[in-house]
């Protein structure tokens, strides 16, 4: 809901059948997802997909990733978490945004006891990976609290 049909058209969205129910602030939650495809969506070149995948890791851990094709990440190693962070290349350019976008997400996925990185891809653009702890997965919160009776 929260795009245009032209984007909307642009997304694909691959879910891990695998995956659990996480217990999370939804609200949080979409904001995260929502602030990282709409810079896909705003760095991308038209006519290239954003991909959302989901997948369980080994330890459990329940993995959300938005990819695209992008310009890609800056190659040195500024942590483009940070406040008011932006691309050299933005700073004086008709492109809106303030940089503190990445900052709340980062904030709301550490909120959850997760992590966000962000990761450059092989033949261009970008990935950000949000990781959430098991701890969060619904099905055995609540068996471990079956057990601890």
């Amino acid at each position: 809901d929260a795009f245009d049909e032209q984007s909307n058209n642009r997304i694909t969205v691959e879910l891990d059948s695998r995956l659990p129910e996480i217990y999370a602030d939804s609200t949080q939650i979409v904001q995260v997802l929502k602030n990282l495809v709409e810079n896909a969506l705003k760095y991308s070149p038209e006519g290239t997909t954003i991909e959302i995948c989901t997948k369980l890791l080994e330890d459990r851990a329940a993995v959300i990733e938005v990819r695209d094709r992008g310009a890609g990440l800056p190659e040195n190693s500024v942590d483009i978490f940070q406040p008011f962070w932006r691309a050299p290349h933005l700073h004086e350019s008709s492109t809106p945004g303030v940089g503190i976008g990445l900052a709340v997400c980062r904030g709301l996925v550490e909120a959850h006891g997760g992590m966000i990185e962000a990761v450059a891809r092989d033949g261009g653009g970008s990935m950000f990976r949000i990781t959430l702890p098991p701890e969060l997965h619904v099905v055995e919160a609540s068996n471990a609290a079956n057990t601890s009776n």
